[in-house]
């Protein structure tokens, strides 16, 4: 029993992790030149390493094509098996010297960042001086399953629970906390617009405004207009506002473009409440209607249950929660 488990643990010993890396990352490029770059070393270094794991399983991995390598078989079976447990290993690398850093990745939508984050940015300094925060920005969906290089992800979610502050995902070992409520509103540059003219010359004059889209919030101006006409009890008003065409008007990729078109008067766009209070103060943007419609979509911020009690990304997380007026 003891002799076998010393030949056991020789035979892990004997395994050549360096050449299964260099397999792994070959068969990503599926280029030994390719691979080298990754690695930082040359060509030959990669084929040498991946010829001696060939003698070593007995099998031929890669077959030498003229138009480059091709995955035997063998190769294909072999990187299904070992890759997930290798991106496991990098990514527990990765936390792991991150653990004791005094820094936290965060990434979110671009509009998000100008126009809420980056406002109180002065705030969590003045607070948290030693605290480095890197921010990146997307306008796709984030998976910290997958991006081992942000510690927390704010992003626009779907309805939740909202007697759960917390939704716990246990598949993707990721949390969700809920932290900013959306309400949306027009708004539009004050000189094409007669605020405070009453509800049904606001209605006729939307009739003839140009309406800005965004790709983030796509069917909002017929969401709004629905929940406006709704609570509107004026025939008047109702009939003027099934008049407008809510499809009408230009589309921008993000949210940020459209409040920034209507500050310089290209038409009147939705926007979220939290987002242009700045500008609203400021009167280089106003309100022609007073109603704002909530939505059923919110803010969360995203983070991986094995990170939670990390003291920096908690202190992160709860400074946003308490910017954003929600309790923990």
């Amino acid at each position: 029993m003891r002799k076998n488990h010393k030949k056991e643990i020789g035979m892990i010993h004997n395994i050549p992790l360096n050449a299964l890396r260099s397999f792994v990352i070959a068969a990503e490029h599926l280029s030994f030149t390719h691979a080298g770059e990754a690695m930082n070393v040359t060509p030959g270094a990669v084929s040498r390493l991946v010829k001696k794991l060939e003698q070593y399983l007995e099998i031929k991995l890669f077959s030498r094509t003229p138009h480059g390598l091709r995955l035997t078989d063998a190769g294909k079976k072999l990187l299904q098996e070992i890759n997930p447990p290798f991106q496991a290993l990098q990514n527990a690398t990765k936390r792991a010297r991150r653990q004791d850093d005094n820094q936290v990745r965060v990434i979110c939508p671009p509009t998000f960042a100008a126009r809420w984050l980056l406002p109180r940015w002065s705030d969590f300094y003045q607070k948290f001086p030693d605290v480095k925060v890197q921010m990146s920005t997307t306008l796709t969906d984030v998976d910290l399953t997958q991006d081992t290089d942000h510690d927390i992800a704010i992003q626009l979610d779907d309805p939740v629970d909202k007697a759960s502050v917390q939704t716990d995902h246990r598949q993707t070992d990721i949390s969700s906390t809920h932290f900013l409520n959306i309400e949306t509103l027009p708004v539009c540059s004050p000189k094409i617009f007669s605020k405070g003219a009453g509800e049904l010359a606001s209605a006729k004059m939307l009739q003839e405004s140009v309406l800005i889209h965004s790709v983030p919030l796509g069917n909002e101006w017929r969401n709004w207009l629905a929940a406006y006409r709704a609570t509107m009890e004026d025939d008047a008003v109702n009939c003027a506002l099934a008049k407008i065409n809510p499809e009408n008007g230009p589309e921008f990729q993000t949210l940020d473009l459209c409040i920034q078109a209507a500050i310089e008067g290209v038409g009147i766009s939705i926007a979220i409440a939290a987002f242009v209070s700045e500008d609203l103060r400021a009167g280089r943007l106003i309100a022609p209607f007073t109603f704002t419609r909530p939505s059923r979509r919110s803010f969360h911020i995203q983070f991986r249950n094995q990170s939670a009690n990390n003291p920096t990304i908690k202190l992160y997380r709860d400074w946003l929660i308490a910017q954003g007026g929600t309790p923990d």
